[in-house]
């Protein structure tokens, strides 16, 4: 008994998963306050702030996700982080030199970026609701701590991604779960309390700082100090990690920049309905999105450090449960929603419900295809170490804009999600996954039989369920 609870207790996975239940209070139950306690213009601008926090993680550039794999390398013994293992397995004892030398060096990327990011988000803030609450200085505040705390957000990554590329995972989501749920009852109580949006961010952004501490704490008690590589090998890995972020910095900002960019319009457009119904179904969405990625995500260092191993035999196996299993939540997630969202908003008393279902469907459509090539993307990064598709994303992105230039006066709202997904297809989705299979050496159908393919043809049947079941007006 005590092995399995030692087991869950150190399991990524579960571990994740619980984080991401405590984070989904915020949605489950902040999020009802806030539609039923604030007023139409407050809900717009909170909506508004949720969107802008979601280019916090453009301007990582990256690094989180990179660093962390390097760490994974470095922790299954890698030498040369430019020439992983391609067939061999081998078991070697981690390289504590070169993660040493890893940890200095972004130390002060991170540095820049968070003096960056301070800049740039307030850019795009003041840009975002100059028109929305002109002489309201509470809101001016607001949006002032939601820049503030999206900076420390950014610095604490350096610690995160140091902690899980050393496969702390469950260690790093067991405080999570600890301080965002702290975190969740502290906005319970001001929207209880004194529910104004400038209470909210403060609290809000109060427990992002703390969380930065801890982070910091975590880290510090696990760093093995040891003598740093040489200057060469400093300039080696600067160079191997401004390639692979440069390329995610680009991926981040054609993709994630260009959806938030056009919520944003959109907000501005649309008239105020529209838009929170809009705004609130992609949050919600959102959080469906993170709560699927925790049997892929969670598992990364796993994956990074089989294949630096080279078991990739092993890896892909591993991958493929994942995969199958982040599919499941998604769909999962999408039915529910479907069905009973805005019954469960009625009944809270929302003054705001989820979008038109023709909207949600091709939402819906867009998460799946979006998920399926992201899980794609990472598995082609780890396998090699290289980040892929970086110049069609970017075409991606401006294809994305001009659909919208196009279709927007004709079809209103839904021409996002159908330029999204458009745009996706026709340059990144099908690169990407067929340079994958190639790699893997497999076929599509044969990967593919028991993850997506099933998982597209359930979500079909149960739209034209709800087509035949549920009563439109």
């Amino acid at each position: 008994m005590i092995k399995v609870l030692n087991r869950l207790w150190n399991s990524p996975t579960l571990t994740t998963w619980a984080s991401l239940v405590v984070i989904s209070t915020n949605t489950i139950v902040v999020l009802p306050m806030i539609l039923v306690k604030f007023s139409t213009i407050e809900t717009k601008i909170y909506l508004i702030l949720a969107t802008i926090i979601q280019f916090k993680n453009i301007f990582d550039f990256g690094l989180k996700e990179n660093i962390s794999r390097l760490f994974s390398y470095a922790n299954a013994g890698v030498e040369n982080l430019k020439e992983l293992s391609s067939g061999s397995e081998n078991n070697s004892a981690p390289n504590l030199q070169l993660i040493s030398t890893i940890f200095q060096r972004s130390k002060l990327y991170y540095r820049y970026i968070f003096l960056f990011s301070l800049l740039f988000i307030s850019i795009v803030a003041y840009f975002s609701l100059r028109s929305s609450i002109s002489d309201r200085l509470d809101f001016w505040y607001a949006s002032a701590a939601m820049v503030l705390g999206s900076a420390f957000f950014l610095y604490s990554n350096l610690y995160i991604s140091f902690l899980i590329g050393l496969n702390k995972v469950a260690l790093v989501k067991r405080w999570e779960v600890l301080l965002k749920g702290l975190s969740s009852i502290s906005l319970v109580i001001v929207m209880l309390v004194n529910p104004t949006l400038l209470n909210f961010m403060l609290v809000f952004n109060f427990w992002i700082i703390i969380n930065f501490l801890n982070y910091y704490f975590l880290a510090k008690r696990v760093i093995i100090q040891k003598e740093e590589l040489d200057l060469p090998s400093k300039v080696s890995i600067d160079k191997t990690v401004f390639n692979l972020t440069w390329r995610t910095f680009i991926i981040g900002l054609t993709s994630t920049g260009t959806q938030q960019g056009l919520n944003l319009l959109i907000a501005n457009l649309v008239p105020v309905d529209i838009a929170n119904s809009y705004l609130l179904t992609d949050r919600v969405f959102g959080q469906l999105k993170e709560v699927s990625r925790a049997p892929f995500y969670s598992k990364i260092p796993e994956f990074a450090k089989l294949r630096g191993q080279g078991k990739i035999h092993s890896m892909i196996n591993k991958v493929r449960f994942s995969m199958g299993f982040s599919y499941l939540v998604n769909i999962l997630g999408l039915i529910f929603l479907l069905f009973f969202g805005n019954t469960m908003l009625e009944l809270i008393g929302s003054k705001v419900n989820l979008i038109d279902t023709s909207v949600f469907c091709l939402m819906a459509m867009f998460l799946f295809i979006e998920r399926y090539t992201a899980m794609h993307t990472q598995l082609y990064t780890f396998m090699n170490n290289k980040i892929i598709g970086h110049f069609r994303i970017m075409a991606t992105g401006g294809l994305t804009l001009l659909l919208m230039y196009i279709l927007f006066p004709i079809v209103s709202i839904i021409a996002l999600p159908i330029s999204n997904s458009i745009a996706y297809l026709m340059f990144f989705t099908v690169y990407v996954v067929r340079k994958n299979y190639k790699v893997i050496d497999q076929s599509f159908y044969y990967f593919e039989k028991r993850l997506i393919i099933p998982v597209c043809i359930l979500f079909i049947i149960f739209i034209i369920l709800y087509e035949i079941l549920i009563p439109h007006t």
